[in-house]
C-alpha cells in the first residue's frame, strides 16, 4: 500500500496480515478473515468511527490520545 497510513494502525483491534505465516491482506476484530479491512478504510474513504456494513458493530478505537487526535484532525473536513 502506499500513500497516508490508514487510521486502523492507530487501531486496538489491529490485527495486521491475518493469511498464513502473516501475509495475506490487513485485518482487525471487526474484519478478522480474508478479503480482510475493506479498501474503503484502508484508503481513508470511509471514516470507521462510523458504522461499515460487515463490521460486526466493531469500529475504530484509539490506541492513544495521540491516535485520537491524529484521525479526528485526519477526518476533520469531511
Amino acid at each position: 500500500m502506499i500513500g497516508p497510513a490508514p487510521m486502523c494502525v492507530g487501531c486496538l483491534h489491529y490485527r495486521r496480515a491475518i493469511g498464513p505465516n502473516g501475509t495475506g491482506p490487513l485485518g482487525c476484530a471487526a474484519f478478522p478473515t480474508p478479503p480482510g479491512i475493506p479498501q474503503d478504510i484502508l484508503r481513508s474513504h470511509h471514516d470507521h468511527r462510523h458504522p461499515y456494513a460487515g463490521d460486526h458493530g466493531i469500529r475504530y478505537e484509539p490506541k492513544s490520545v495521540e491516535e485520537a487526535d491524529w484521525v479526528a484532525r485526519k477526518f476533520a473536513n469531511r
